[in-house]
Order: C-alpha cells, then structure tokens, then sequence
C-alpha cells in the first residue's frame, strides 16, 4: 500500500472469486505482504483482490488479478513397443492430468543393453505414436536386440515425469 491513510496498517484482506468476480469469499486476513494458497486446482481460473484496513477502516480493492495455476504434465502411461524387422512401433496413452497447459511435445528416449539413455531426434509432435528405425546416432535398429524405450510429456511449464520403461526387440 503506497499510502496509509495516516494510520498504521492492521491487516491486508484477501478476497477470491472463482467466477469471474461475481462473488467474493474471504480468505485471509494477514499482516503480512504475501499469502500462499494451496489446494487450487490446475487450470481453472482465479481472480484475487487485496485491501488493506487501518483503524480508520478499509480501503477500497485493489484491481483484480487472475491467476491460473499450473504444472508440469504427469507421465504418460500404457507405454507399448511393437517389434518387427529393424523397428520399434511405439505408443503411449496422454498423461492422466497436462497440468492446467496443453501438451505440446512428447520427449522419446532409448537405451540400448542398459546403456545411458540417448534423446530421440523426433521433432516436436503431440502425437502419442512413434516408429523407431534408427538410433539417435543414426544407426539403424539391430534385430535381436533389445531397446528400452521411456516417454516424457512437455507443457509450457516444463517436462514432465518418466513414463514406464518399455523394452523391445526388433525381429526379422
């Protein structure tokens, strides 16, 4: 609050709608500058107000602020690996929750015989299907072999968690 009015401040009000701003409910009346609210639910919308109170009474609202929360999606799931000579067809099932942001990138990776996992030059796609042919390195799928296979979903506020590990092997 740039001015108190001539009085200390008591107490800052925060108020929340959940609709728009039709209609408010009170939670928290503190002397401190900052509030933490937990138990939002990602992606809907939230609009606050804050007033503050002196002994002479309380100020008018701030302007509204809206806010939605987000994180990063949760780990894509179901995760299959169909063999046949020289490829891997994969396929995954959408993370259960995107976090309140829509998926935009689906991050592959792949390890051959337990080795470290290489990233999967496959573009960026929302598409939750991928035939693997050929390792990050170029080289292609070896049948007999076996290839592990783990997925990661992107939002706009970052990567997600591993999927399962899948394994694989191509055949002839």
């Amino acid at each position: 609050v740039a001015d108190d009015g001539g009085a200390a401040i008591k107490n800052y009000i925060v108020s929340m709608s959940k609709d728009g701003g039709l209609t408010w409910r009170v939670i928290s009346r503190t002397t401190k500058r900052s509030y933490v609210l937990t138990g939002l639910r990602n992606g809907d919308t939230y609009r606050f107000i804050v007033a503050a109170r002196n002994r002479v009474g309380t100020s008018a609202p701030s302007v509204g602020l809206d806010l939605v929360p987000r994180t990063t999606p949760t780990a894509p799931y179901h995760i299959t690996a169909v063999a046949s000579s020289g490829r891997l067809d994969i396929a995954w099932s959408a993370p259960r929750s995107d976090g309140g942001s829509p998926i935009t990138d689906y991050v592959i990776e792949v390890s051959v015989r337990y080795q470290p996992w290489t990233l999967v030059s496959d573009g960026v796609s929302t598409s939750t299907t991928y035939s693997l042919t050929a390792l990050p390195d170029s080289t292609p799928l070896i049948n007999g072999r076996k290839y592990r296979i783990r997925v990661r979903a992107v939002n706009a506020v970052g990567i997600g968690p591993l999927s399962p590990v899948v394994s694989g092997i191509p055949k002839a």
